[in-house]
């Protein structure tokens, strides 16, 4: 456990963070999650043409990652499904658990184990919801697409720090928010030997598990800075967008699966593409 937070406060600038802006971006991701993730997975799970794409082994090599044993890409988007469901099922204890345990403004300096691994599990899951419809999206990337090289490049390499992220907190979310109430309250040295910093955490609470590192970490469209709460919420709120640009495409593969080509469909999915383009494009310019 001592390894995966000195990782994430190493990676992550020695900046003020509020209980605030904590239960900013937790709720702002559990809203997300439950209004866009959610819904348009549900939307993929039914559409014959999305699973007839040239990529789906995209969402194959991502189930060989989490442990999936199936050749059928429906079964890891149903275990996706599952692991969403157990994080907004947990919203609430989350929620509660940072408005009891969380100081009213941490610094990774003074930070104990206990802030600083609920900022790592906010973190983690923010980015794992930030990433998860694109990571849709990536199946149905043809040749038309108007995204730029370097979006394209990051949809590929951030398959990757998703699965990292997801393997470590797909099961039993929900205990993993009750061990984070009984993590030690101790300040963690990053100078100390991790035998006896999580020696003393054990001595002192639950033990956690946690990625090892920090998915999307050099990505500020994926990568979550505790601090800037403004710009992390308008992240999430991009997913909007990213979730009508999926819904749209969904609806031009079914036409095209019927022997049909929309015009007009066609022209709606560059327009989100662009638009979603040039929001990423604003988050770079300004975290960059």
């Amino acid at each position: 456990m001592f390894h995966a937070l000195a990782n994430y406060l190493t990676d992550t600038a020695d900046r003020a963070v509020s209980k605030d802006a904590v239960l900013a971006n937790t709720n702002a991701t559990l809203t997300s999650i439950h209004k866009e993730v959610l819904p348009v997975m549900h939307e993929v799970l039914k559409s014959k043409e999305f699973f007839k794409s040239d990529k789906i082994n995209v969402l194959l090599h991502v189930g060989s990652g989490l442990g999936i044993s199936t050749s059928d890409p429906t079964n890891v988007i149903k275990e996706l499904i599952k692991f969403f469901k157990s994080v907004e099922h947990s919203g609430r204890a989350l929620t509660a658990l940072i408005e009891s345990d969380f100081g009213s403004r941490v610094f990774h300096s003074t930070a104990t184990a206990q802030e600083a691994a609920i900022m790592k599990t906010v973190s983690d899951i923010t980015s794992a919801t930030l990433y998860a419809i694109d990571l849709m999206y990536l199946v149905t990337i043809d040749s038309n697409t108007e995204l730029p090289k370097k979006k394209l490049e990051d949809l590929n390499d951030g398959v990757s720090y998703f699965i990292g992220i997801v393997n470590v907190y797909k099961d039993n979310f929900d205990k993993h928010v009750v061990k984070l109430s009984k993590v030690a309250k101790v300040h963690i040295d990053k100078s100390a030997g991790a035998g006896l910093m999580d020696k003393l955490f054990a001595n002192h609470g639950e033990m956690v598990a946690l990625p090892m590192f920090n998915g999307f970490i050099h990505n500020p469209v994926y990568h979550v800075r505790m601090w800037l709460v403004d710009q992390d919420v308008s992240k999430l709120e991009s997913l909007k967008q990213k979730k009508k640009l999926l819904e749209t495409k969904l609806l031009e593969l079914k036409m095209a699966g019927s022997g049909k080509h929309d015009e007009r469909l066609s022209k709606q999915v560059t327009y989100y593409e662009d638009k979603v383009s040039d929001i990423e494009n604003d988050i770079r310019d300004i975290e960059e």
